[in-house]
């Protein structure tokens, strides 16, 4: 209004709308509330306010031409995002693909033993004549399939039926691995609503959430009237819902700061400028649907209507609108509180907490490593100790004893003589 002054030379004095409301008319009685009402009074010359041009109100006022472009949004509580869980990297597949994944896995490893036996080179030593045993496990055929599924390059198989087997299963390791990581990202990154809430179509599928407006404004006009039926069902579950409508738009915004289960559906200028101030619980999301424009608003009395809208497109065209934009609209110390479809870049750092899993099983597999070894260690000392028993026997029956061997060892030993050697494990039993 001070730039309109200055270029049009003319003087005015603000004062507040005494319901605080921008206002809509009654058709029925041609009576308006709030701003419109003064114009139709003749108590004000000028509506200059974050009032957004329609064909509603036009019908009773004059409007310039839009000095920004706006349109319709969507806001929501930030404390209403769900929470991570601790196994949120197994979020990317459902669990019908991992179970698919895992069953791959056991097939394939079956399907490369069984071809590992057919062929008559699958053998441990292919490089020779030998008829030898085969070494090949199950055990070898999964922990193959792993390290490859995992990218860690396991040991190569030479035989070109074992090659064959391995062409799909390399392309079903690539295409998962590829697929999950664009997903795992996705995931991790992008923060949403705990209802999955992102477009004004999901809003309209549901009706767990309450969402509403402020009453007796364009934007409960424009939902009632609208020709599309996803705004007409969004207007009736408003005005048949209890507590959806708001009596200010100050009313809307806190109630989602403060963390209620609630969508306020509003101007994306002021919802984004709400957005970047404290205490920072709110953000934008979806996209801008109704998009409009705010202009200033005249009594049909007034004839400098096209000297001001010329103004107006004079400033726009100078930058001068888009300067005060930046001014009073950016800047926010939370950033501009837009959550759009896709908008990964501008989402949360991936926290430890939903790390947590990955470190779980990092730290299970590391304990069930040492405990295998362990075991193993137990069945290397039994084996052991049953070699020594059985060959104990073997000699008892035989007639000769380790005592004996060890005398002749002795007697052998001081006449110069080399005679029979007692083994480590008969040693290791006496």
């Amino acid at each position: 209004m001070e730039l309109l002054a200055e270029r049009l030379n003319f003087d005015y004095t603000l004062s507040l709308v005494a319901d605080g409301k921008y206002g809509i008319v009654d058709e029925e009685t041609g009576t308006g509330t709030g701003m419109i009402g003064e114009l139709l009074r003749c108590e004000a010359d000028i509506a200059a306010a974050a009032l957004t041009r329609s064909s509603a109100r036009q019908k009773y006022v004059y409007f310039t031409t839009p000095f920004m472009e706006v349109g319709l949004s969507l806001f929501a509580s930030k404390a209403s995002a769900e929470p991570y869980s601790i196994w949120s990297f197994l979020d990317p597949f459902e669990m019908e693909t991992w179970g698919v994944i895992v069953a791959a896995w056991i097939v394939f490893s079956g399907l490369l033993l069984i071809v590992h036996r057919i062929s008559p080179y699958g053998k441990c030593c292919e490089d020779t004549h030998d008829v030898t045993p085969y070494t090949y496990s199950l055990y070898n055929s999964f922990w193959f399939f792993y390290t490859s599924f995992m990218q860690q390059g396991p040991e190569g198989i030479v035989f070109a039926s074992g090659r064959l087997l391995l062409v799909p299963w390399f392309f079903f390791c690539l295409v998962i691995t590829a697929t999950y990581t664009a997903n795992l990202a996705a995931f991790m990154t992008l923060q949403t609503f705990s209802s999955g809430i992102q477009s004004v179509d999901d809003l309209a599928a549901q009706t767990e959430v309450i969402y509403g407006t402020v009453h007796d404004t364009s934007v409960v006009q424009f939902l009632e009237h609208s020709p599309v039926e996803t705004y007409h069902d969004m207007y009736e579950f408003m005005v048949n819902t209890e507590g959806a409508m708001v009596d200010s738009s100050k009313e809307g915004i806190d109630r989602v700061n403060n963390g209620s289960n609630y969508i306020f559906i509003w101007d994306d200028a002021s919802l984004k400028y709400a957005a970047s101030q404290q205490p920072c619980h709110g953000q934008v999301i979806g996209n801008v649907f109704s998009v409009s424009g705010y202009a200033l608003a005249m009594s049909q009395d007034m004839s400098d209507i096209v000297d001001i809208s010329q103004e107006i497109l004079e400033l726009r065209d100078e930058g001068k609108i888009d300067d005060l934009a930046d001014t009073w609209l950016s800047g926010g110390s939370c950033g501009d509180g837009s959550l759009s479809l896709g908008d990964v870049a501008s989402a949360d750092r991936v926290s430890v907490n939903q790390m947590v899993g990955v470190f779980i099983i990092l730290a299970s597999t590391i304990g069930l490593s040492f405990v295998t070894a362990l075991v193993e260690r137990l069945v290397w000392y039994y084996k052991l100790k049953k070699a020594a028993a059985d060959e104990k026997k073997v000699n008892v029956s035989n007639g000769v004893t380790l005592v004996d061997k060890q005398k002749e060892r002795s007697m052998l030993s001081n006449t110069g003589t080399s005679g029979i050697e007692i083994s480590e494990e008969e040693a290791a039993w006496v």
